[in-house]
């Protein structure tokens, strides 16, 4: 196990290293998303308010393989308001000059409830008996 972990830390290394050696990184990002037009739009940024923190990780909730940087954000008025208005669960949003943040997910203290893959455009939603009767009361279809 520890040789397991050790051969994961060159990789993050190296991987995070790519990130930090590429000052381009970010604008080659956005020149790329900004010809993706049916994926970006306009640019709408999140709630700063709202921001918590982020990591890297080899693990996602709807993607396999990669490293992720993984943003958190707190769900509140705030938010709810942005995601009402202005958000796109499936497009592509912004947050402090990084313009490639996909795949929202939203958990319920540490339970995965709703998986959103972006460019799948597919929503999984993992719910409790009673949260799957409050849901159905909104008559959306779902398989």
């Amino acid at each position: 196990m520890k040789c397991y972990d050790l051969v994961e830390l060159e990789e993050v290394k190296k991987q995070l290293q790519h990130y930090v050696n590429d000052f381009n990184f970010n604008r080659k990002k956005k020149e790329y998303l900004t010809l993706e037009s049916k994926k970006v739009k306009h640019e709408v940024l999140l709630p700063n308010e709202n921001y918590i923190g982020n990591r890297f990780t080899y693990n996602s909730h709807c993607t396999i393989g990669g490293l992720y940087k993984v943003y958190y954000f707190k769900m509140d008025e705030m938010m709810i308001e942005y995601l009402y208005n202005k958000g796109d669960l499936i497009r592509f949003n912004s947050f402090n000059e990084i313009y490639f943040l996909e795949d929202p997910c939203f958990y319920k203290g540490d339970r995965v409830m709703c998986s959103i893959c972006s460019h799948e455009q597919t929503f999984a939603l993992f719910l409790q008996d009673n949260e799957l009767e409050n849901f159905r009361l909104f008559e959306i279809p779902f398989y």
